[in-house]
Protein backbone atom coordinates (compact mmCIF):
# COMPACT_ATOMS: atom_id res chain seq x y z
CA UNK A 1 0.00 0.00 0.00
CA UNK A 2 2.77 2.16 0.47
CA UNK A 3 4.09 2.20 -2.93
CA UNK A 4 0.38 2.51 -4.23
CA UNK A 5 0.24 5.09 -1.79
CA UNK A 6 3.47 7.46 -3.11
CA UNK A 7 2.54 6.66 -6.58
CA UNK A 8 -0.97 8.33 -6.67
CA UNK A 9 0.80 11.30 -4.80
CA UNK A 10 1.14 13.77 -8.01
CA UNK A 11 2.41 16.75 -6.37
CA UNK A 12 4.98 14.89 -4.84
CA UNK A 13 4.59 16.66 -2.14
CA UNK A 14 2.98 14.79 0.77
CA UNK A 15 5.70 11.80 0.70
CA UNK A 16 9.61 12.41 1.82
CA UNK A 17 9.96 8.16 1.12
CA UNK A 18 8.77 4.85 1.06
CA UNK A 19 9.35 2.04 2.87
CA UNK A 20 7.54 -0.94 1.11
CA UNK A 21 7.49 -3.87 4.05
CA UNK A 22 7.23 -6.84 1.82
CA UNK A 23 4.89 -5.80 -1.15
CA UNK A 24 3.43 -7.53 -3.38
CA UNK A 25 5.32 -8.19 -6.57
CA UNK A 26 2.64 -10.22 -8.72
CA UNK A 27 -0.39 -12.46 -8.62
CA UNK A 28 1.67 -14.98 -6.63
CA UNK A 29 2.17 -13.63 -3.80
CA UNK A 30 -1.36 -12.11 -2.99
CA UNK A 31 -2.70 -15.48 -2.45
CA UNK A 32 -4.60 -14.88 0.85
CA UNK A 33 -5.38 -11.66 -0.27
CA UNK A 34 -6.86 -12.89 -2.89
CA UNK A 35 -8.96 -15.61 -1.27
CA UNK A 36 -10.41 -13.39 1.29
CA UNK A 37 -11.64 -11.07 -1.60
CA UNK A 38 -13.98 -13.57 -2.96
CA UNK A 39 -15.50 -14.54 -0.09
CA UNK A 40 -18.98 -13.09 1.57
CA UNK A 41 -17.73 -11.03 4.38
CA UNK A 42 -22.07 -12.10 6.03
CA UNK A 43 -21.28 -15.59 5.29
CA UNK A 44 -19.48 -17.67 8.15
CA UNK A 45 -19.80 -20.73 5.39
CA UNK A 46 -17.50 -19.22 3.73
CA UNK A 47 -15.18 -17.30 6.32
CA UNK A 48 -14.72 -20.77 8.46
CA UNK A 49 -13.86 -22.98 5.73
CA UNK A 50 -11.30 -20.58 4.70
CA UNK A 51 -9.50 -19.78 8.06
CA UNK A 52 -9.46 -23.84 7.76
CA UNK A 53 -7.44 -23.64 4.73
CA UNK A 54 -5.02 -20.91 5.84
CA UNK A 55 -4.49 -23.46 8.64
CA UNK A 56 -4.11 -26.56 6.96
CA UNK A 57 -1.03 -24.15 5.11
CA UNK A 58 1.05 -23.82 7.59
CA UNK A 59 4.40 -26.10 7.41
CA UNK A 60 5.42 -25.02 10.84
CA UNK A 61 4.60 -24.29 14.60
CA UNK A 62 5.78 -21.28 14.08
CA UNK A 63 3.67 -20.20 10.90
CA UNK A 64 0.40 -21.63 12.77
CA UNK A 65 1.30 -19.54 15.78
CA UNK A 66 2.13 -16.39 13.47
CA UNK A 67 -0.64 -16.80 11.24
CA UNK A 68 -3.36 -17.35 13.76
CA UNK A 69 -2.72 -14.21 15.99
CA UNK A 70 -2.33 -12.22 12.51
CA UNK A 71 -6.00 -13.65 11.63
CA UNK A 72 -7.37 -13.62 15.41
CA UNK A 73 -6.05 -10.43 15.34
CA UNK A 74 -7.73 -9.26 12.31
CA UNK A 75 -11.09 -10.68 13.25
CA UNK A 76 -11.67 -9.36 16.87
CA UNK A 77 -10.65 -5.95 15.79
CA UNK A 78 -13.67 -6.25 13.12
CA UNK A 79 -15.76 -7.64 15.67
CA UNK A 80 -16.61 -10.41 13.29
CA UNK A 81 -18.09 -7.71 10.74
CA UNK A 82 -15.24 -8.92 7.92
CA UNK A 83 -16.74 -6.56 5.16
CA UNK A 84 -13.84 -3.86 5.23
CA UNK A 85 -11.56 -6.74 5.61
CA UNK A 86 -12.78 -9.00 2.17
CA UNK A 87 -12.64 -5.00 0.65
CA UNK A 88 -9.60 -4.04 1.78
CA UNK A 89 -8.04 -7.44 -0.04
CA UNK A 90 -10.20 -6.35 -3.01
CA UNK A 91 -8.59 -3.64 -3.30
CA UNK A 92 -4.84 -4.89 -2.77
CA UNK A 93 -5.48 -8.45 -4.98
CA UNK A 94 -7.83 -6.51 -7.51
CA UNK A 95 -5.12 -4.67 -9.81
CA UNK A 96 -2.84 -7.73 -9.74
CA UNK A 97 -5.76 -10.10 -10.92
CA UNK A 98 -6.47 -7.81 -14.06
CA UNK A 99 -2.89 -7.88 -15.39
CA UNK A 100 -2.44 -9.54 -18.95
CA UNK A 101 0.91 -12.26 -19.91
CA UNK A 102 2.66 -9.29 -21.05
CA UNK A 103 1.37 -6.30 -18.73
CA UNK A 104 4.20 -4.81 -16.54
CA UNK A 105 2.76 -5.61 -13.34
CA UNK A 106 1.77 -2.75 -10.68
CA UNK A 107 4.53 -3.65 -8.44
CA UNK A 108 6.70 -2.29 -10.97
CA UNK A 109 4.28 0.92 -12.00
CA UNK A 110 3.90 1.89 -8.58
CA UNK A 111 7.89 1.67 -7.73
CA UNK A 112 8.81 3.82 -10.53
CA UNK A 113 5.92 6.59 -10.26
CA UNK A 114 6.59 6.09 -6.70
CA UNK A 115 10.35 6.52 -7.42
CA UNK A 116 9.57 9.98 -9.16
CA UNK A 117 7.65 11.42 -6.85
CA UNK A 118 9.76 11.22 -3.63
CA UNK A 119 13.33 11.16 -2.46
CA UNK A 120 13.92 7.51 -1.79
CA UNK A 121 12.36 4.06 -2.34
CA UNK A 122 13.38 1.05 -0.05
CA UNK A 123 11.78 -2.09 -0.49
CA UNK A 124 12.20 -4.66 2.12
CA UNK A 125 10.80 -8.54 1.14
CA UNK A 126 11.06 -11.99 2.92
CA UNK A 127 13.82 -14.16 1.75
CA UNK A 128 12.51 -16.63 -0.82
CA UNK A 129 13.56 -17.92 -3.89
CA UNK A 130 9.82 -17.18 -5.56
CA UNK A 131 10.57 -13.45 -4.70
CA UNK A 132 13.94 -13.68 -5.10
CA UNK A 133 12.79 -14.61 -8.58
CA UNK A 134 10.18 -12.44 -9.60
CA UNK A 135 12.85 -9.71 -8.15
CA UNK A 136 15.47 -10.87 -10.42
CA UNK A 137 13.00 -10.47 -13.69
CA UNK A 138 12.43 -6.98 -12.38
CA UNK A 139 15.53 -6.10 -12.53
CA UNK A 140 16.22 -7.46 -16.11
CA UNK A 141 13.11 -5.73 -17.47
CA UNK A 142 15.31 -2.63 -16.04
CA UNK A 143 18.17 -3.14 -17.78
CA UNK A 144 16.05 -4.21 -20.85
CA UNK A 145 13.84 -0.66 -20.63
CA UNK A 146 14.04 1.17 -17.43
CA UNK A 147 10.82 0.31 -16.19
CA UNK A 148 11.67 0.79 -12.82
CA UNK A 149 12.44 4.66 -13.53
CA UNK A 150 15.42 6.45 -13.73
CA UNK A 151 16.55 6.90 -10.30
CA UNK A 152 16.40 3.40 -9.86
CA UNK A 153 19.59 1.85 -7.73
CA UNK A 154 20.14 -1.75 -6.55
CA UNK A 155 19.92 -0.67 -2.86
CA UNK A 156 16.04 -0.34 -3.40
CA UNK A 157 15.25 -4.00 -3.28
CA UNK A 158 16.99 -5.86 0.04
CA UNK A 159 16.05 -9.23 1.63
CA UNK A 160 15.92 -10.18 4.69
CA UNK A 161 17.31 -13.37 6.04
CA UNK A 162 15.51 -15.79 8.37
CA UNK A 163 11.63 -13.76 8.11
CA UNK A 164 8.63 -14.52 7.54
CA UNK A 165 5.91 -11.42 6.03
CA UNK A 166 4.71 -11.26 9.54
CA UNK A 167 7.99 -10.51 11.37
CA UNK A 168 8.39 -8.15 8.70
CA UNK A 169 5.20 -5.90 10.41
CA UNK A 170 7.22 -6.65 13.88
CA UNK A 171 7.57 -2.67 15.17
CA UNK A 172 10.78 -3.02 16.52
CA UNK A 173 11.64 -4.15 13.00
CA UNK A 174 9.65 -1.96 10.75
CA UNK A 175 11.42 0.86 13.33
CA UNK A 176 14.90 -0.45 12.24
CA UNK A 177 14.57 -0.27 8.43
CA UNK A 178 12.54 2.93 9.06
CA UNK A 179 15.48 4.62 10.41
CA UNK A 180 17.41 3.49 7.84
CA UNK A 181 15.63 5.16 5.07
CA UNK A 182 15.31 8.22 6.94
CA UNK A 183 19.25 8.35 7.09
CA UNK A 184 19.44 7.81 3.22
CA UNK A 185 16.77 10.70 2.78
CA UNK A 186 18.68 13.07 5.15
CA UNK A 187 22.11 12.25 3.34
Amino acid sequence: MALRCAAGDETGKIFDGVLAMDPNLDKSTCVLTTMLSNTDPRSPKDIVPLLQHIAGDCETIDDWVQVHGHMINCVSKLNSDLSTLVRQCQDIAGPFLSVQPDDITPFIQWFRLASERTSKVHCKFVDDSQKRAIIADARMQHLENKCLGDRFTDDAFAFIPESSHLDLMRPEVFMRHMGDLLASISN
